[in-house]
């Protein structure tokens, strides 16, 4: 306990040092001297006047609120409120958000130069907001633009003090982090298909029932699949069916087919918006009966455009 006389002792010499450090910045910054920073020389000040009148650590920070405005997605800006944001010497740390990764880390997914993040917690990964503003009570900051390899899930957020104390997570309820959405057409290797062997010949993508198979290097380039039938006698007719499942966020958005007469269903461009679908494409391959010679060979091809979450694998 600080007796009367202690008590006075204390704050002369706390003065005394407020009094140097403030000749030293203003010393300082006339010389325009880079080196040390005001702030820098605030919190050594700071530093040393809690070592004189025994500064207490303040408790473990809380965040209580998320702002109903913040956006929490890459790029988005968020504010948190709670206490005790700021340690002893009005410093402050890091606020993160935690998120987890995908269950499936497989092949088949766009990467574009996924981010190093700096941390990883114990249910999830860090991602330190940028561009922050400070408070005891409340933080502002900026979700990092180039989050990717995660899915939509609900967000988790965290206050890591300069002391060294950690709020508990957060996890306002009904949040959703939504991760950023990026495209591409499926590979004709993710689709399963059901080759109809109905015609005298039969192949779809890589599969046939003659030797050798047309090579698929002779079809469009971005199709997800193409079906040759030929018939040398009579018409024939039959359907295949290629079939698409995704995963971790991934939907088919579109699926476009090359009109050809006497391909497909009817339908040449849907949206179903869905991870799995079976696209049906009847055929019918017709020799030309003028000319016995003339089989009726018939190509149909098909795409399915794809969407989900960057960095993620479909599959």
């Amino acid at each position: 306990m600080f007796g009367p006389s202690a008590m006075v002792r204390a704050m002369l010499r706390c003065g005394a040092l407020l009094a140097t450090v403030f000749i030293c910045l203003t010393l300082f910054a006339g010389a325009g001297a880079a080196a040390t920073s005001t702030a820098a020389l605030s919190a050594i000040a700071s530093a040393q006047l809690c070592g004189i009148v025994g500064c207490q650590k303040p408790p473990a920070p809380v965040i209580t609120l998320l702002n109903p405005a913040s956006v929490v997605q890459p790029g988005g800006a968020v504010l948190l409120r709670g206490t005790n944001f700021m340690d002893a010497n009005g410093n402050f740390g890091k606020a993160v958000l935690i998120l987890s990764p995908p269950a499936s880390t497989g092949a088949g997914f766009v990467s574009r130069n996924p981010w190093t993040v700096s941390g990883v917690a114990s249910f999830g990964t860090q991602y330190p907001l940028e561009n922050l503003r400070w408070g005891d009570t409340a933080v502002y900051g900026t979700i990092p633009a180039n989050i990717a390899g995660v899915t939509d899930q609900l967000a988790t957020f965290e206050i890591l003090r300069s002391d060294g104390s950690t709020s508990s997570p957060f996890t306002p309820q009904g949040v959703q982090f939504y991760a950023t959405r990026t495209f591409a057409v499926l590979p004709m290797s993710d689709v399963q298909v059901k080759c109809s062997q109905a015609a005298d010949q039969n192949q779809c993508n890589g599969w046939a029932d003659y030797s050798p198979p047309l090579p698929l290097a002779t079809w469009y380039p971005y199709e997800t699949g193409f079906s040759v039938h030929t018939a040398f006698l009579t018409k024939e007719s039959g359907d295949d069916l290629y079939g698409v499942a995704l995963k971790n966020g991934w939907i088919v958005i579109q699926i476009v087919q090359i009109v050809v007469p006497d391909c497909g269903n009817g339908q040449q461009e849907v949206h179903p918006m869905v991870p799995q679908v079976t696209w049906d494409m009847g055929w019918i391959a017709d020799p030309n009966p003028a000319d016995p010679g003339m089989e009726g060979q018939l190509g149909c091809y098909v795409s399915f455009g794809i969407s989900g979450p960057f960095g993620v694998p479909w599959k």
